[in-house]
Formats: structure tokens, C-alpha cells, sequence
């Protein structure tokens, strides 16, 4: 099925079983957000830094969404989506590739806005629902993961 991200194959490497498009983009933006994570826990340490800068002090809540749902839940459900097997016949596999298509999406658009409106709430007290609203999208994009690998995980 050629809109499907598992039929749309990704990169090789020195002859390896190619990976579907929707696990490298796991997998790269996992790899960003560990980056990002680290870089962020450097400016954590050095306290000279957040102490000149008050808006900073809200790093460490983005550091963990970064560090967990950014590098390791997203490294997880690359590695799910290539290694698990495919879907049972009789499923229509449209639904459940878009269901995972959006997944990638809805988590990676709610951490953007957990990482922009968390230090917002210090700065400014009405954007606390922007807040709810990253946790919400997040949420969303997880059970869109759960709906989309459900059905691949089956018994002998």
C-alpha cells in the first residue's frame, strides 16, 4: 500500500532491512529531543545561569517531558512500530496508519507546547491553559499509539 509509512521504506544501512519512514522519524526526532534534554540539563547545573535568568528556572519540568516523552517514549515507539509484527488480515491498515502517523504528530506538537507554555505559567498566570491544553494533545497522541499497535500484538 504505497500511502502507508510501513510501505514507504527509509534508509538502509551497509545492506540492513530497511526501516519504515514512520520509525525514522521516531527515531531522529528521539534522538533531537536527547540533544536538546542534554543541553538543557547542562544549563540546569550551572546555577549561575538560572539565577541571572528567573524565566529559566522552569527548565527542569521541560528537561523531563524532554528527556522522557521526547528521547525515551519516542525511541520506544519507533523501535514498536518496525519490530512488532504487521497488522492482522481483515484490518483495514489505512485507519491504523494514520492512527500512528498521528501519534507522531499529536506528541511531538503537545511537548512543543508544554515546552513553550511551562514558562509562560511563571511568567504569565492566564496561560495555564495552554498548559492543560499540551497535556491534553499529548495524551491524545499516546492513545493514538495504543489504538494503532493494539492490534499487532497478538499471541502464537
Amino acid at each position: 500500500m504505497p500511502d502507508s509509512p510501513d510501505a514507504n521504506m527509509g534508509w538502509t544501512f551497509f545492506g540492513a532491512i530497511a526501516l519504515p519512514i514512520l520509525t525514522c522519524w521516531y527515531l531522529k526526532t528521539a534522538l533531537l529531543y536527547l540533544v536538546a534534554a542534554l543541553i538543557m540539563a547542562v544549563i540546569i547545573a550551572s546555577g549561575d545561569v538560572l539565577a541571572a535568568m528567573p524565566c529559566l528556572s522552569s527548565l527542569t519540568p521541560i528537561y523531563i517531558h524532554f528527556l522522557v516523552l521526547g528521547w525515551l517514549s519516542q525511541l520506544i515507539f519507533g523501535v514498536a512500530y518496525w519490530m512488532f509484527p504487521k497488522l492482522p488480515a481483515g484490518l483495514n491498515p489505512v485507519v491504523y496508519d494514520r492512527s500512528a502517523l498521528a501519534s507522531f504528530f499529536l506528541l511531538n506538537v503537545g511537548l512543543l507546547l508544554r515546552a513553550i507554555s511551562e514558562p509562560l505559567t511563571t511568567q504569565v498566570p492566564m496561560s495555564g491553559p495552554a498548559l492543560a491544553v499540551s497535556g491534553f494533545v499529548q495524551l491524545a497522541g499516546a492513545v493514538c499509539f495504543v489504538f494503532s499497535i493494539w492490534p499487532r500484538i497478538r499471541g502464537k
